[in-house]
Order: structure tokens, then sequence, then C-alpha cells
């Protein structure tokens, strides 16, 4: 009796690498009003959610 050969094993996974980018967002904006109110809140959480922001 003919059996087929195993299949060849997967090949090894890349090693991990530290992120190479310093800041996962970037926020654009315009205007007085936007930067002291909604963008400050938008931060706010953004760090809360251990997301780096560039300003």
């Amino acid at each position: 009796m003919f059996t087929s050969p195993s299949p060849p094993p997967p090949p090894p996974s890349p090693p991990s690498r530290p992120p190479q980018w310093k800041y996962d967002v970037f926020v654009s904006f315009r205007g007085k009003d936007l930067r002291r109110n909604f963008i400050s809140h938008l931060f706010s959480a953004l760090r809360q959610a251990s997301i780096q922001c560039f300003r």
C-alpha cells in the first residue's frame, strides 16, 4: 500500500519587532475653538487608551 508523504512543516514565524513609530496618531486641526474644546477631550481620551498622539 502506498502512502503519501507528510506535508512540510510551516515556515518559522518572523521575530517580533518593536514598533518603529513613536506616535500612533497625528491629529491635524484648525481654529482656536477646536483646539481648546474638542481636541483637548480627544487627546485625553486617546491618552487614557494608551494611544500616543503627536501634537
